[in-house]
C-alpha cells in the first residue's frame, strides 16, 4: 500500500502544481489544462483499482505524454521530474500486480 499512497500523494503535487499554472496563465491553457488533469485522473483511477491492463494503458500512454505537459507551469523541471517520479510508481505498481 506504501507505493500506492506515495503515488497518489505525487499526483495530488502535481494537481497542485497545474492549478496554479493554470491560474497564472488564465483561460488560453484551458484545454492544456484539462488535458493534463484528465490523464492525472486516469492514473489515479488506475493505480486506485489495481487492474493490470488498466496499468498497462496508463504507462503505454506516458510514452506518447506530449512535451507540452504542464508547460503552462513556471517550474517546469520539477513537473518533469514528478512525472518521471509518476512513472516508475506506476510502473512499480504495474510488475506488482502483474
Amino acid at each position: 500500500m506504501a507505493i500506492i499512497d506515495e503515488t497518489l500523494k505525487t499526483i495530488g503535487i502535481l494537481k497542485d502544481i497545474l492549478a496554479n499554472g493554470k491560474n497564472n496563465c488564465g483561460k488560453d491553457v484551458e484545454q492544456y489544462f484539462s488535458r493534463d488533469n484528465e490523464f492525472l485522473d486516469k492514473v489515479t483511477s488506475s493505480i486506485t483499482l489495481m487492474d493490470s491492463d488498466s496499468l498497462r494503458n496508463v504507462l503505454d500512454e506516458f510514452r506518447n505524454l506530449s512535451q507540452g505537459f504542464g508547460s503552462y507551469c513556471s517550474d517546469l523541471k520539477y513537473v518533469d521530474f514528478l512525472i518521471d517520479t509518476l512513472y516508475k510508481q506506476v510502473k512499480e505498481q504495474f510488475l506488482i500486480n502483474r
